[in-house]
């Protein structure tokens, strides 16, 4: 997962709300959303993206506070929706959601789980 996510990021620009770069208008189809469970300490994580053979998400995953993938799934143009739900080890108190979309780099949001 390492050397996945380290791809992603060395080759795309990193999009935030704050900084879209020239996908202003992008943010909402392209910025991950993520729900956090404590109890059973998962993470679902949602893009409200349309999949298309010529534009969809390809990558979703999870950094903690240390910056160690914890869970990512890559996706085909023939998957309904890009969500994945992850578990995360205990001592997390911050994860980096990030989501790679072929066509608009790669977008993330940052949230505290505790």
């Amino acid at each position: 997962w390492e050397t996945h996510a380290d791809k992603l990021e060395n080759q795309e620009d990193l999009r935030t709300a704050d900084q879209p770069g020239p996908w202003g208008e992008k943010i909402a189809g392209h910025l991950p959303a993520v729900a956090v469970e404590r109890n059973s300490k998962q993470l679902t994580v949602v893009t409200a993206h349309a999949m298309s053979d010529e534009h969809y998400i390809t990558t979703l995953y999870v950094r903690n506070q240390d910056g160690i993938v914890i869970g990512l799934k890559e996706f085909s143009p023939a998957d309904a929706e890009p969500k994945a739900v992850f578990t995360y080890p205990k001592g997390t108190s911050r994860i980096s959601v990030y989501s790679h979309c072929n066509q608009h780099d790669n977008w993330m949001i940052e949230k505290f789980v505790r």
